[in-house]
């Protein structure tokens, strides 16, 4: 996760998507902000304590088919994340 993800820009479009279908989204953003928040500290406290970052970790940690999966998830959640917002704006 990087810091794009809590830039104004993101967070005023995420903010205008909600007003226009009615703020239902507003809880999914917070929840979203608060955990990205959160997975961001403790990487950063991670790194501090070991000198490395979290995909070096993982893949010395886990075996090759888990560290692929993971790597996979991310991707997905990444482009599911990115249609998602523009079907919810396209939609209105």
């Amino acid at each position: 996760m990087s810091i794009a993800f809590l830039d104004p820009g993101n967070l005023e479009g995420d903010l205008q998507a909600g007003a226009i279908a009615g703020y239902s989204l507003l809880w999914l953003l917070l929840w979203t902000t608060g955990i990205g928040l959160l997975v961001q500290l403790l990487s950063s406290q991670l790194g501090v304590a070991t000198g490395r970052h979290l995909a070096e970790l993982c893949r010395e940690e886990y075996p090759y088919w888990a560290g692929k999966l993971l790597w996979v998830m991310a991707e997905l959640a990444l482009i599911f994340k990115k249609s998602l917002g523009v079907q919810l704006l396209s939609r209105f």
